[in-house]
């Protein structure tokens, strides 16, 4: 199975694997999250990115058991709480989903930033699922914030709702720093993530920029070596 996935992994179907499990992630499920079956599926896309994830972290065997531990533990508490809705089944699937996703977004962005290759699509689609695990880790976080203090965000529909779905809206918006100010923090740690947050998608397009800029003139540097 370990091979499986390292083949895969290296295969060019990986990357646009990801790419698309994420923006299903993205934006479908906010469409069906009003309903019961919607919020079961949520689960279901956990589990195709938890593969994804597996993937991603099977260069090491360290690696691999931190993903797949972290990701099976995030989706069993998320069953488990559509059965028996208590808020320790919750805060525990967000800690793990908080862990999972930073996990990966972390070993996606050391293989980008180690690459020493020639610049594909691989990697662009490499960078792309990283800003688009950014969101979806900080999503995790402010569901946490949430679930322990209901009042932590302003304008946020209760939590027997679209909660989730508004917190992954609220954490692109914020990761774009386009603003709406319909949801907005209100404690302390809500705002520290909110602010973390926002540098952190200004810093990483800044960053991937001259990371990919500086790839492509040593690139035609050797191209146009005799």
């Amino acid at each position: 199975m370990t091979s499986f996935f390292l083949r895969f992994h290296r295969s060019a179907l990986y990357y646009p694997f990801l790419l698309g499990t994420l923006l299903a992630l993205i934006a479908i499920y906010p469409l069906i999250d009003d309903h019961h079956l919607g919020r079961l599926l949520l689960p279901l896309f956990l589990t195709i990115t938890l593969l994804g994830g597996a993937v991603a972290v099977s260069e090491g065997r360290l690696r691999l058991w931190i993903g797949v531990i972290t990701g099976t533990s995030m989706v069993i508490t998320r069953l488990a709480w559509q059965w028996w809705p208590l808020d320790v089944l919750a805060q525990i699937s967000l800690v793990c989903g908080v862990a999972f996703f930073f996990h990966v977004t972390l070993v996606l962005l050391h293989h980008i930033f180690t690459h020493r290759g020639s610049i594909g699509a691989e990697m662009l689609y490499g960078a792309v699922n990283v800003y688009l695990l950014i969101a979806i880790t900080f999503t995790f976080a402010y569901a946490l914030i949430a679930t322990v203090d209901p009042q932590a965000f302003h304008g946020l529909p209760a939590l027997n709702g679209r909660y989730f779905s508004s917190l992954l809206y609220f954490s692109i918006v914020t990761l774009t720093t386009l603003g709406y100010g319909d949801i907005s923090p209100v404690s302390r740690p809500a705002a520290v993530l909110v602010t973390l947050e926002a540098l952190c998608g200004q810093l990483y397009l800044t960053i991937l920029v001259a990371r990919l800029v500086g790839l492509y003139i040593a690139q035609e540097s050797r191209d146009e070596r005799p």
